[in-house]
């Protein structure tokens, strides 16, 4: 069997929307793969998207509009001071 970081590798499949986003909007969804991470918030530059996202976790998709900048993504630990 395959592993990674010690934990054996599983196949994760998860449904499209299949529907284009709002006018001048996407859609953002976020797949924490990282086993051995803690549970984490997702920031794009200062807009939170998502919170106290699991291990394993598949979260629905959100609108986000994009800016016309580089946009950074950032991943809080659950409980740390911007979480």
């Amino acid at each position: 069997p395959h592993t990674a970081f010690g934990v054996p590798a599983q196949l994760l499949v998860t449904p499209d929307a299949l529907t284009a986003p709002p006018l001048g909007s996407s859609l953002v969804r976020f797949i924490h793969a990282s086993p051995n991470a803690p549970a984490v918030g997702v920031l794009v530059g200062q807009t939170k998207l998502f919170s106290k996202v699991q291990f394993g976790a598949v979260t629905a998709y959100a609108p986000y509009t994009p800016n016309t900048f580089f946009t950074s993504v950032f991943l809080q630990p659950v409980g740390s001071s911007t979480e």
